[in-house]
């Protein structure tokens, strides 16, 4: 019950009930024109084990916590946007940080410094989500934004235990070596 009420809070805020809805309907515009992305790209069951593939779309995956007993991460939302260039990707981390954050407050010290992982910021969740949603649930919070080669890559998490940031560093990695291989092929 408690992942199946913070999925649906958190797609409303994802969607912009939260946020400006016009830089929310550009976001879904660039979304909708790219072009289909490999699965290959996305983290599978082998990275994000106890965990169930409940969502997939063209540029996300949502996984959720395999028995819904929600003992530590409740959702892990894995998020690709395809750009033509890196600098393109680069573009469009820098100009919509403020909604793929989900206006969330800055980590500036969360210590992850990954070879190819470019621009990567980290959030926790904003003010009105947390008392609104998260924090009467017992959830916490944290977006990861950043670029690698020609993608831009969001991954969301609530967790029910306190995370530090470093504990992600290594679905951060994998998604850099998907990517990498990918792009290889």
């Amino acid at each position: 019950m408690k992942t199946t009420i913070l999925l649906v809070l958190l797609t409303l805020s994802s969607l912009g009930f939260t946020q400006d809805n016009q830089r929310i309907d550009q976001i879904m515009e660039i979304i909708e024109d790219q072009d289909s992305i490999s699965r290959e790209v996305f983290l599978d069951s082998t990275t994000i084990q106890h965990m169930r593939l409940t969502s997939t779309s063209n540029w996300r995956q949502v996984w959720s916590d395999i028995d819904d007993s929600i003992k530590s991460i409740g959702q892990f939302y894995d998020i690709r946007i395809k750009f033509d260039s890196n600098e393109a990707a680069k573009n469009f981390h820098s100009e919509y940080l403020p909604e793929n954050s989900e206006n969330g407050p800055e980590i500036k010290k969360h210590k992850i410094k990954i070879d190819g992982v470019e621009d990567l910021s980290v959030f926790t969740q904003s003010k009105m989500m947390s008392d609104m949603f998260l924090t009467p649930y017992g959830f916490q919070a944290l977006c990861f934004v950043f670029v690698v080669d020609n993608y831009f890559v969001k991954i969301y998490v609530t967790c029910l235990k306190e995370y530090k940031p470093k504990y992600f560093e290594k679905y951060i990695t994998a998604v850099r070596d998907k990517i990498e291989l990918s792009n290889e092929q």
